[in-house]
């Protein structure tokens, strides 16, 4: 195979094939590394409307307003918020 070369082509091939495929293995190793890893959300950073506060990765909305639970909860409904519920310690 390698007889018909020229006796610098001869001392050549054997490295070039060889680094030839090292190259394609580490761009293959590099492609299957880049395509398994998964891209992190997105997160955009929530803002809350105006007059609430933030505290936790949730608003809170401090009203003044007086009444018994179900006129709380339409009230609160009607903003598109539900009263509020402590979920662990860490919250409080």
């Amino acid at each position: 195979l390698l007889s018909g070369l020229k006796p610098w082509a001869r001392r050549w091939a054997v490295p070039s094939v060889v680094l030839n495929l090292i190259l394609s293995i580490l761009l293959l190793i590099v492609t299957i590394a880049l395509s398994a890893k998964k891209p992190e959300p997105c997160l955009a950073d929530p803002t809350c409307p105006d007059g609430w506060v933030r505290h936790l990765e949730k608003c809170y909305y401090f009203s003044q307003a007086e009444g018994n639970w179900t006129y709380s909860q339409s009230h609160c409904s009607a903003l598109g918020a539900s009263l509020a519920a402590i979920d662990t310690q860490h919250e409080m």
